[in-house]
């Protein structure tokens, strides 16, 4: 099986949400001290809402949260109880704006913006956030999603 292509859009994306979250899983609060030290973990994860086959709430930040490993396949098993979390987590106004957002079929991105744009927006806001953090900011931080 070849498992989950990776774009560098995906990769840029994840990196950024990882780092505005400070490197704590939402749900259960465990911290990774040793990812918020060197940017990266294997022990934290981008956990979509929406599944990543939806392009149009792929890259948005409203779609996806930090959690670990355990959190993540959790929440992967009882959807039930992810929605109910993401629902609490989000706000009703959020949540179904990004309810709303995923139904768009209308909305797509070009091959350039795949390709190159949406990397380069999320590739520029993790280094922001990565200065932010070296010049003293802590807790979750706001990321800017690309529209």
């Amino acid at each position: 099986m070849a498992g989950i292509k990776v774009t560098a859009a995906d990769r840029w994306f994840s990196l950024a949400i990882r780092e505005a979250a400070n490197w704590t899983c939402a749900s259960s609060g465990m911290v990774d001290p040793e990812a918020q030290a060197k940017g990266s973990s294997k022990r934290l994860e981008c956990c979509h809402f929406f599944g990543r086959r939806n392009k149009s709430t792929r890259w948005h930040v409203d779609n996806v949260v930090c959690l670990s490993h355990s959190e993540h396949r959790r929440f992967t098993e009882n959807p039930a109880d992810f929605t109910l979390w993401y629902q609490d987590y989000l706000g009703a106004g959020r949540y179904e704006m990004l309810l709303a957002k995923a139904r768009d079929i209308r909305i797509k991105y070009s091959k350039q913006e795949q390709a190159k744009d949406i990397p380069k927006h999320y590739r520029e806001e993790y280094r922001r956030l990565r200065k932010e953090r070296k010049q003293g900011a802590t807790g979750i931080l706001e990321i800017i999603s690309y529209e």
